[in-house]
């Protein structure tokens, strides 16, 4: 949301919620008027007719929720964001472990059945390896301190 708020100069005031259920409780209570959330917490409600889609963060349309725009067709080429999910093991973890579980996960992630589950529910299944995964929490690091930076979001101590 803050994104929207710095790429549209649009003023919505923050309401902080501990979490994705209590936010979207505060929206369909008619207490907040509007909600930024990740997909797979709102897609049920939107097609349910619970919830309005008005934009996806997304590159693409989702395909489970075609009559929901994405903000770069809506002419905000520049509000674009995945909501993403890392399998992570602990510092110093044994390469050899790391191999093993990379190579199950991509086994799993490799069958059809499993894609289209993870669609269905919300999630674009991406598999690059440690290696990508750590150059995009990176990117990411990067870019959430910029916002955070600009949206002059306190930082907690």
């Amino acid at each position: 949301m803050e994104l929207f708020k710095l790429k549209t100069g649009t003023g919505i005031t923050k309401v902080p919620y501990n979490g994705g259920g209590p936010a979207t409780q505060a929206l369909m209570s008619g207490t907040v008027d509007v909600l930024s959330t990740a997909l797979p917490g709102a897609q049920a409600q939107i097609r349910a007719g619970i919830m309005k889609g008005i934009a996806l963060t997304t590159a693409d349309r989702w395909p489970g929720l075609p009559d929901v725009p994405t903000f770069r067709e809506l002419g905000y080429p520049n509000i674009n964001l995945n909501t993403e999910h890392f399998l992570l093991a602990p510092a110093g973890t044994p390469q050899a472990v790391i191999e093993r579980v990379n190579k199950a996960v991509f086994a799993v992630m490799a069958r059809d059945d499993i894609k289209k589950r993870l669609v269905e529910l919300g999630y674009l299944p991406v598999v690059d390896g440690p290696e990508a995964a750590k150059a995009r929490i990176a990117r990411d690091v990067a870019f959430y301190k910029d916002l955070i930076a600009k949206a002059k979001i306190p930082q907690i101590q």
